[in-house]
């Protein structure tokens, strides 16, 4: 429950990598293609976007 709710307080890009990965089980290859971007910003996108869900969520007071 907590993921999912801050899942809607990410960006939409941080949110739709973090979909594709944890949700819809992609690999980095496989979304650089989806994407059209290079491996290595998947690899960054994915980086950043997993930061700010963590910060998201211990701001609402969970433990991660």
């Amino acid at each position: 429950r907590a993921v999912r709710e801050g899942l809607l307080e990410v960006e939409i890009d941080e949110r739709e990598i973090l979909v594709l990965h944890y949700y819809e089980g992609q690999t980095v290859e496989e979304m650089s293609e989806i994407l059209n971007v290079p491996q290595g910003t998947v690899k960054s996108r994915l980086f950043e976007a997993r930061k700010g869900l963590r910060e998201k969520l211990f701001r609402k007071g969970f433990d991660v």
